[in-house]
Order: structure tokens, then sequence, then C-alpha cells
């Protein structure tokens, strides 16, 4: 498995959870330091709707 390098702002991950590929953003806050530790929100938008509504327009803000 390649590990990937997290920045500030927007990243787009996958993973796989019980065999299924899944995919999202994770929002990470200014001066991000992978060394620390930080509070997380787990935002997912109700089935059928796209990752990009939700969590797109309130995850710059939480992060």
């Amino acid at each position: 498995m390649a590990t990937k390098t997290f920045t500030a702002g927007k990243n787009q991950v996958t993973f796989k959870s019980f065999g299924v590929d899944l995919a999202g953003d994770l929002y990470l806050p200014e001066g991000f330091d992978e060394t620390k530790t930080y509070k997380a929100i787990v935002g997912a938008s109700p089935f059928p709707q796209v990752k990009d509504q939700i969590p797109a327009t309130y995850g710059p803000e939480m992060a």
C-alpha cells in the first residue's frame, strides 16, 4: 500500500470497507502537522446524494 502525504485543505481519499471501494474528501486545517493529533468530524451524505454537496460546503469551514 502506498503512503499518501496529506496537506492543509481538501485531500481526496479512497479506501476499502468490507470489500467496497469508498471515496471521500478529507479536509485538514491550516498549519496541519501530521505529528500532532486532532479532533475529527465525519460527515456522510445520505444515499443517493453526491459527496460534493454537503461536505464540500461545510468541510473547509469545519477544518
